[in-house]
């Protein structure tokens, strides 16, 4: 899943998950884990108090033990500071305006749904006129071929450009 929330003129939040299990289930839980995200960017300054409250408001009722692995951030479109949390996701990609790809050092907290964690790293950066950041799910750097080889994440690596589009990228 992903979503996408603008809490002011400036301020643009967004999210990419990935919920266990598969089936009704699961579906409802991603709904629910959408819902909580959108709920708390309202209410949050940073990606790991949003990450905090999402933790606490999933574990509740959570007798199936399911869980979601998320990414969120916010950018200021304005200024281009972003600001990342991750609770158990694949950090997102960089895409240099000059050329360079780079997988963001981003440390990440454990995945939402198992216990309450009020703690998850952040990673501050900007994103430069041209930049773009690339974030993904662990479905595209563990799909395998034919011969049962991983995508993984060189390959991920090694075919982005920053020059494509978003939609190019996705298609490559």
């Amino acid at each position: 899943f992903y979503c996408f929330i603008q809490t002011d003129p400036d301020c643009l939040w967004f999210a990419i998950g990935d919920v266990s299990d598969k089936g009704v289930p699961a579906a409802l839980f991603m709904a629910r884990t959408v819902t909580i995200l959108e709920v708390a960017a309202n209410a949050s300054a940073a990606p790991d108090q949003l990450l905090a409250e999402a933790s606490r408001r999933l574990v509740e009722g959570n007798d199936t033990c399911m869980f979601a692995t998320v990414l969120c951030g916010h950018i200021n479109v304005r200024t281009g500071a972003c600001t990342l949390a991750s609770a158990g996701h694949d950090a997102p990609l960089l895409l240099h305006a000059d050329g360079r790809v780079e997988m963001l050092e981003l440390q990440p907290g454990p995945p939402l749904g198992f216990e309450v964690c009020s703690e998850f790293p952040l990673w501050h950066g900007r994103l430069e006129p041209g930049a773009s950041l690339m974030a993904y799910t662990d479905g595209v750097t563990e799909a395998f071929n034919p011969d049962n080889e991983a995508y993984g994440s060189e390959r991920l690596l090694a075919m982005v450009r920053p020059s494509y589009s978003a939609q190019d990228n996705c298609r490559r």
